[in-house]
């Protein structure tokens, strides 16, 4: 069930008030599953991979995700100090995020073995404004399996990723 993605900049109590909009009640509230903030380093936690351009050190990225009582997931991005005006694909991912950018694993797959596409993986793609600063919105028609995902990676430029952000889906 595809709903819609959509790149905005929206505070987390918007993603409730959207999580209302796409089908539960007003007494039906969303929970957030999991939230997630870093300062990308080369050390990590949360890794970058591209540390004199495209995802500098110092650098920030925040994820919500939010699971509403309809059984939608909404997940919000934020960055800040990334390269200016680049475009960016971020997904969430099976591994977990060390050095070596490959131990992130694959997209996760709400249908594993599924379809690459928007509306079976959690893509949040953003272009930075002037100072770097980006953000995203997502909204699936799906929830989590816990533990299945344990990471969003940064992607620029088709498959080559740039950094890493653990979140504990």
């Amino acid at each position: 069930m595809r709903l819609h993605a959509v790149r905005t900049t929206v505070p987390l109590a918007a993603a409730a008030l959207l999580a209302l909009a796409v089908g539960s009640s007003p007494a039906a509230a969303s929970a957030e599953r999991a939230h997630s903030s870093g300062t990308f380093t080369a050390a990590g936690p949360a890794f970058t991979y591209s540390t004199s351009s495209l995802v500098p050190v110092g650098s920030t990225a925040e994820v919500r995700v939010v699971e509403t009582a309809a059984g939608t997931t909404v997940a919000t991005l934020h960055v800040r100090g990334l390269a200016s005006r680049k475009t960016y694909t971020v997904h969430a991912h099976t591994g977990s995020c060390s050095s070596s950018s490959a131990s992130s694993g694959g997209h996760y797959q709400h249908v594993v073995g599924g379809a690459v596409d928007d509306e079976n993986e959690l893509w949040l793609g953003f272009t930075t404004n002037l100072a770097g600063n980006g953000s995203a919105q997502s909204v699936v028609g799906w929830e989590f399996r816990p533990g299945a995902a344990l990471s969003v990676t940064f992607h620029h430029g088709g498959a080559t990723r740039v950094a890493c952000l653990p979140v504990a889906f």
